[in-house]
């Protein structure tokens, strides 16, 4: 999270798509620290976490990487 805080700072990476990132980096911590329930649970939570990361995760980068006149248009919203 802090390369990606720094990334971010420096204006190398869009707010939005340093946001997407943070969200893969969340679930890939959730994961770790639960990772007895990962393996054990029923495979409809582990489809249900990863879609909603998935989904997260696209939205905002696909709102990142439009052209900057869109893009404000968006955040403005």
């Amino acid at each position: 999270m802090l390369i990606i805080a720094a990334l971010c700072f420096v204006g190398w990476l869009p707010s939005l798509a340093a946001i997407a990132f943070g969200i893969v980096l969340l679930k890939f911590g959730f994961i770790l620290s639960r990772r007895e329930w990962y393996q054990t649970t029923v495979i409809k939570h582990v489809a249900v976490l990863e879609t909603l990361a998935a989904v997260l995760f696209l939205g905002l980068s696909a709102i990142a990487l439009l052209p900057a006149y869109a893009s404000a248009a968006v955040q403005s919203l």
